[in-house]
C-alpha cells in the first residue's frame, strides 16, 4: 500500500487503498481497492498510513487522485481480484 483516497459518507475516513507493485526494484501504481474492509480495519489502516504519510508519492507513476494521502510503503496486502482492469 502506498496511500489511500478519502471516501464519502459513512466511509469518509478512508474510501480506498492505493496499491503498487514492485517491478525491478521500482514501485509502480496498479490501482485501488476499497471493498471488503471492516470499520475496525479501516481505522487501523488509516492510523498506520497517516503515521507514515509522505509529501511525495513513493511510486514512479503516481495517479492523479484528488485528496490522496501518500504513505511510506511499509504495509503489504493480499488482494483477490478477477482481472486487471
Amino acid at each position: 500500500m502506498v496511500g489511500y483516497e478519502p471516501g464519502q459518507g459513512s466511509r469518509a475516513a478512508l474510501g480506498s487503498l492505493i496499491l503498487a507493485v514492485n517491478e525491478d526494484g521500482e514501485l509502480r501504481y496498479v490501482g485501488e481497492v476499497g471493498s471488503g474492509l471492516t470499520d475496525r480495519t479501516i481505522r487501523q489502516l488509516k492510523a498506520e498510513l497517516d503515521r507514515n504519510a509522505l509529501a511525495q508519492a513513493p511510486v514512479a507513476n503516481p495517479p492523479p487522485i484528488k485528496g490522496a494521502v501518500r504513505s511510506e510503503p511499509a504495509l503489504v496486502v493480499r488482494v483477490e481480484f478477477c482481472a486487471w482492469t
